[in-house]
């Protein structure tokens, strides 16, 4: 072969090989810049930069807020303070008719207490009072003291009303007596009707009640009586406090 086609090829072949490695460096750097700021990305995506809460992320939202001790707890009142409010039928008509009820029940109540026998006793178990009267054990469940036997008097009456029970009951070593009998009731007493309202308020109402009595008996002609009844609010109830047994 001539020498100088040998020489020509050999740089041919060195040409080519210098070509190929300078695009294997090429191809290598290509792929350190391309890798690199993946890299970078991959590590903002895996860390994010956080930022402040802002001042309404912070504050807790107004539903969740505990409620106030004003709106847990109502507003109370010491019993003397308390507003009023009455029990009383606020029609007049209305307010007459529960005062003759009322009038009604205090009559048999204190004739009851005072002149009948409220309650059931043992006619064999009695001692004798200062005055010589038999006074007989009581057997009704309950009633073994002078508190029991005021307790169920003013379940009717208010407690300013003076009741005149010591004379009629006693409490005796944890028991208690009372008397056994009294008196008739007025034969010429007929009925009894309140009439008109003389004054009221929140807690008391006052009232006339006229008492018809009957004369006939000594050819008389019938008497009418005036009185004065009133009703309290005591205890939540209503009860009687101006009272005279008519009978």
């Amino acid at each position: 072969m001539d020498k100088k086609i040998f020489a020509a090829a050999l740089a041919a072949i060195l040409t080519g090989a210098l070509t190929a490695c300078s695009g294997v460096r090429s191809a290598s750097e290509e792929s350190s810049e391309a890798t690199a700021p993946t890299e970078a990305v991959t590590e903002e995506a895996t860390e994010p930069e956080t930022a402040p809460p802002t001042e309404a992320e912070t504050e807790a939202p107004a539903a969740t807020e505990a409620p106030t001790e004003a709106a847990t707890q109502p507003e109370t009142y010491p019993p003397e303070e308390a507003p009023a409010q009455s029990l009383f039928p606020a029609d007049d008509a209305a307010l007459i008719a529960k005062a003759q009820e009322m009038f009604e029940l205090a009559c048999t109540t204190e004739w009851d207490f005072t002149l009948g026998l409220r309650y059931t006793v043992d006619p064999e178990t009695y001692y004798e009072n200062q005055y010589s009267w038999r006074m007989y054990l009581i057997t009704d469940p309950g009633i073994n003291s002078m508190e029991d036997i005021r307790n169920d008097y003013h379940t009717v009456f208010s407690s300013s009303r003076p009741d005149g029970l010591d004379e009629i009951f006693a409490e005796i070593g944890g028991r208690a007596y009372a008397l056994s009998g009294g008196r008739g009731s007025n034969i010429f007493y007929e009925s009894s009707e309140v009439t008109e309202i003389q004054s009221r308020t929140d807690t008391e109402a006052v009232f006339t009640v006229v008492h018809h009595m009957n004369g006939s008996d000594f050819g008389d002609d019938p008497v009418d009586e005036t009185d004065t009844f009133s009703l309290v609010i005591e205890d939540g109830a209503i009860k009687v406090d101006q009272f005279r047994l008519p009978y």
